[in-house]
């Protein structure tokens, strides 16, 4: 299994007071090479953080959710994606730094470093080039699914397992 890791992230934390602002921004000045703070149009707080060595979600997650338990503060932010990876160019396009060196030369690709649970990196293959600007623009975006969609994929995984256990003889 590939878990990618990135040295960059964007973390929406919630609405919070000036008090609580200032303890992140210390943190984040004590914890992370470079980091930027900006508040969303809807109020809310996201935090751009650059750390030396790369990370997975998950482990980024666990870093912000334990220093804000630590002080004893909810965190609004914290559903769904509130926390995503960033490219090295996603980081300097949000403004929160140019990242130095060799690292400012990364792709998309080269930022986020895909490892296996072993530790050894997978061998990456790639089908296809990046969409061109027309595919993205004429992309289909789902807004909504179906009344009938829990129904159909349930019945879909059930047939599917069904034929999986037949293939396998595992009952």
């Amino acid at each position: 299994m590939v878990v990618p890791t990135s040295k960059y992230f964007r973390a929406n934390l919630g609405k919070l007071d000036q008090a609580t602002q200032s303890r992140v921004e210390e943190w984040a000045r004590n914890q992370f090479d470079t980091y930027k703070m900006a508040h969303t149009a809807l109020g809310d707080l996201e935090l751009y953080a650059h750390r030396s060595a790369p990370k997975t979600c998950k482990s980024h997650k666990m870093a912000v959710r334990a220093v804000f338990q630590n002080w004893g503060i909810p965190l609004d932010g914290a559903a769904g994606d509130w926390l995503v990876l960033l490219s090295t160019d996603n980081f300097a396009d949000a403004g929160a730094g140019e990242p130095t060196g060799a690292e400012n030369a990364q792709s998309i690709a080269a930022s986020l470093t895909p490892r296996t649970r072993n530790g050894k990196p997978p061998a990456l293959t790639w089908d296809r080039q990046p969409p061109t600007p027309h595919e993205i623009a004429n992309a289909v975006v789902l807004t909504r699914l179906s009344e009938d969609f829990d129904q159909r994929s349930t019945q879909s995984y059930k047939a599917l397992l069904s034929q999986t256990r037949r293939e396998t003889g595992c009952a």
